[in-house]
C-alpha cells in the first residue's frame, strides 16, 4: 500500500475523481457483462444511484415513460432516467422495471449512452423533443377562494386549472465518445 499523497482539493479535483470512478466502473464492471442490453442497464443504474446520493430527497430518480394528460398524446419512448417530484407526487404506474410519470411532475430526463456516437444523436434529440412537446400541454390545478355572489362575503373553494409550459431539462450522459473532440471542443467527456 502506498502512502497517501497530497492531492489538489476543490471542485475540479472532485469532478475529476468522479470521472475516473465512472470510467473504472464502466470499463471493469460493465465490461465484464457479455450482454449489451445488460451492460446498458448497468450503466443507467450506476448513474441513477449516483443521482440518488447527490440530489435532495424531494427529487425521485427512476426510469420509464412520460405520459401527458392529453388523451391523444402517446407515451414517450422509454427514458433511461427520470428526475421527478417525489415529495408531493408519485408515478402513475409503478412496476419493477419501469414506471409511468405524468409530465407535470417531471423535472428532468437523462439519456445514458455507453458510447455516444454521431448516429445516436437524431434518435436522442427526437426523444427530447417528444417530451418537450408534451410539456406544452401540462395542466395543473390550484384551489382558490371564490365569492359565491359579489359582495355576499360567502366564499367557496374551487379548482382552477392553469398551464405551465416550461419543459423538463434534458441531458445526455455518455461514458465514452467516438469522434467528438472536433465537433464539441469544449465538451467534457468521462
Amino acid at each position: 500500500m502506498s502512502p497517501r499523497t497530497k492531492c489538489p482539493t476543490g471542485v475540479t479535483s472532485y469532478y475529476s475523481a468522479l470521472q475516473e470512478t465512472f470510467k473504472l466502473q464502466s470499463r471493469i464492471l460493465t465490461g465484464a457483462v457479455p450482454h449489451y442490453g445488460e451492460r446498458g442497464r448497468n450503466d443507467e443504474e450506476r448513474v441513477r444511484e449516483f443521482l440518488r446520493r447527490m440530489l435532495p430527497k424531494r427529487f425521485g430518480v427512476g426510469s420509464g415513460f412520460v405520459a401527458c394528460s392529453e388523451p391523444s398524446t402517446a407515451l414517450s419512448r422509454q427514458t433511461d432516467i427520470v428526475i421527478f417530484d417525489q415529495l408531493l407526487n408519485c408515478s402513475l404506474f409503478h412496476e419493477p422495471g419501469s414506471n409511468v410519470y405524468p409530465i407535470e411532475i417531471v423535472y428532468a430526463t437523462i439519456e445514458v449512452k455507453g458510447c455516444l456516437e454521431k448516429k445516436d444523436i437524431p434518435k436522442t434529440l427526437d426523444s427530447i423533443a417528444e417530451i418537450r412537446r408534451m410539456a406544452a400541454q401540462k395542466t395543473y390545478v390550484r384551489w382558490v377562494n371564490k365569492e359565491t355572489r359579489p359582495g355576499s362575503g360567502h366564499y367557496v373553494v374551487q379548482p382552477e386549472p392553469f398551464n405551465e409550459p416550461l419543459p423538463p431539462r434534458s441531458y445526455v450522459f455518455a461514458y465514452a465518445k467516438k469522434g467528438w473532440p472536433k465537433l464539441l471542443p469544449g465538451a467534457v467527456f468521462i
